[in-house]
């Protein structure tokens, strides 16, 4: 199951949890339960968020996204610190991992990459993976916010769109793949 599949369906198990407790309030007031209209819309909303998850941990090192991933399922935190120390680790590696991407473009002799794109591509990467991380289910961020998920997702709409269009302008589109 891809990461976007995963964030996706908590987004929606999130909604359906959320639409299972009005449904339960409107049916104690009323004596009769009422359809939720809200998921009419759900798969266009889950094919948006599944794209730009795609888009934005384009602009993520794959190696955090793996480590990130695999700490969670291997450590299996259920600690809000553990969560944040897996968290903060990856988040931490983010300009080890640019930063030796740069010197080994440097070692080739490829000029294509440079310190001020390459300043672009950490700030990129940083400000994805926070917006990834918060939207993914079991987030740290749920520390602050039961709808951090919901939050998460938002912004990594959002930041798709701006990013991807920044770095096209900038001739710095992540390949796919």
């Amino acid at each position: 199951m891809s990461i976007a599949t995963m964030v996706a369906l908590g987004i929606e198990r999130g909604r359906e949890a959320e639409s299972a407790e009005t449904a339960e309030t409107a049916e104690a007031q009323t004596g009769h339960a009422h359809a939720d209209e809200h998921f009419e819309h759900a798969p266009e909303g889950k094919k948006a968020v599944e794209s730009a998850m795609e888009k934005i941990s384009a602009f993520i090192p794959s190696e955090i996204i793996g480590i990130y991933v695999a700490g969670f399922g291997i450590l299996s935190p259920e600690s809000d610190a553990g969560k944040w120390w897996i968290f903060g680790v990856c988040f931490a590696l983010i300009p080890v991992l640019i930063w030796l991407n740069y010197l080994g473009h440097k070692k080739r002799a490829d000029a294509t990459l440079t310190v001020k794109i390459t300043i672009v591509l950490l700030v990129f990467a940083m400000i994805a993976f926070v917006a990834w991380a918060a939207a993914l289910p079991g987030t740290p961020f749920l520390t602050f916010s039961a709808r951090a998920t919901a939050f998460g997702g938002w912004a990594v709409i959002i930041l798709a769109v701006i990013m991807y269009r920044v770095a096209d302008l900038l001739d710095i589109v992540p390949k796919k793949g």
